[in-house]
């Protein structure tokens, strides 16, 4: 039997379930970081941790210190990313040439330096590959960079007092294609398509400012359907009710899940704005299987999946430009002094990269934070003080 309360006790009612909502999130929220920043209670975790915590070679302001367990984690996904993206290339290498050759740029992405007696060699090179982890990685936080910059000048070039900012998500239909659920390739190809014919409708050059838009999927771990979609942000100078009745007319290959109203208060907002449009074309890397990776390979071949407008392609490329300058200025300064070798070497030669030095570090190897220290200011200055492959232990091997 249901019964019906009153108007003032049903408010009252949803206004405690509400409370009692925001109650439990608040707890959940601080266990949560209780937990994450709990250490192990071991009594020689402290020293190397305390140790690798002044191993920043940038000495900017209030900037943290990266946590180590965090650092290995990390550098144990990229490797583990990297080991199955060899493992599937691997698979048809000696069939397609082009995966071949992909293949060969993988396997040379490395950060090793080699320790012997004539002193330190770094070797750094990138493949730029779009699924290597170490690359991705880069190439995120330079794009989620560069869009911060430009949607903050955008904020003030076209304000939210005269401009609506909208934030879309077009999804795709599979029974409209007509295709598979974990038919990847003709969903990607099919999205690409439409959202380019869509920015260059009529309505979009007329009432559309400024756009950015990326292309993602994310593998159903139940079913396997390839979810592929679109993220879109717009800011345009109609009213809200006539871009959401253009969008809804127009995008006929599934369903439109959001029409979320950008504000802006802050780095903060910006920061979440950025996070889908900057993020990975695959989210789900970590539960794929070899024939899910293969088949994303091949489906965003040759497929731009992000890309930008109006206002935000004109900012984006003067943050670019404004870099580039800042890092030909920082090119022609002589570099700092590279970091100096410890009074005592407890490591035996060899070759290593990071993640073979955080392990040694928190062993308590005073060895391996100089060599650390060394990659990284290597990393830094490597334009001023020699070529990438290499340079000339004997005149600047840190010591």
């Amino acid at each position: 039997m249901r019964v019906y309360l009153p108007t003032s006790q049903r408010q009252e009612l949803k206004s405690y379930r509400w409370d009692l909502r925001q109650t439990a999130h608040r707890v959940i929220k601080y266990q949560r970081s209780k937990m994450r920043h709990q250490r192990p209670g071991q009594s020689d975790w402290n020293e190397p941790l305390d140790t690798y915590n002044h191993l920043r070679i940038s000495q900017t302001p209030g900037k943290k210190s990266h946590d180590i367990r965090k650092d290995l984690e990390r550098h144990e996904d990229i490797k583990w990313e990297r080991s199955t993206l060899i493992r599937v290339m691997s698979s048809v290498a000696d069939s397609d040439p082009w995966i071949m050759k992909q293949l060969n740029k993988v396997r040379s992405c490395r950060a090793t330096i080699r320790f012997d007696e004539e002193g330190l060699t770094p070797h750094i090179h990138s493949c730029s590959n779009r699924w290597c982890g170490r690359c991705a990685r880069k190439a995120n936080i330079e794009r989620t960079r560069h869009l911060n910059k430009a949607i903050a000048g955008a904020t003030i070039e076209l304000p939210e007092s005269r401009y609506n900012w909208t934030f879309t998500t077009l999804t795709i239909d599979d029974r409209t294609l007509g295709v598979s659920a974990d038919d990847v390739v003709t969903k990607v190809k099919a999205i690409r398509r439409e959202i380019t014919r869509m920015l260059n409708q009529r309505f979009v050059k007329r009432h559309i400012k400024a756009s950015l838009y990326k292309i993602e999927n994310v593998w159903s771990k139940v079913t396997g359907r390839a979810n592929v979609h679109v993220h879109i942000l717009c800011v345009y100078d109609c009213p809200k009710c006539d871009y959401t009745s253009w969008v809804s007319s127009y995008w006929k290959l599934g369903r439109i899940l959001d029409h979320k109203r950008f504000r802006y208060t802050g780095m903060g907002s910006v920061m979440e704005l950025t996070k889908p449009i900057a993020s990975y074309l695959n989210k789900s890397f970590s539960y794929q299987t070899d024939e899910q990776l293969l088949r994303l390979i091949y489906a965003f071949r040759s497929v731009r999946a992000s890309g930008a407008t109006g206002v935000f392609r004109r900012l984006i490329a003067e943050v670019k430009e404004a870099e580039k300058r800042e890092r030909l200025a920082t090119e022609s300064v002589e570099p700092k002094q590279p970091p100096s070798q410890p009074s005592v070497v407890d490591m035996p030669f060899g070759t290593y990269d990071k993640t073979q030095l955080l392990y040694k570090i928190l062993e308590g190897k005073q060895t391996a934070i100089w060599m650390l220290r060394w990659l990284e200011y290597y990393q830094s200055w490597s334009k001023s003080i020699g070529v990438k492959s290499g340079i000339d232990p004997g005149s600047t091997d840190g010591s």
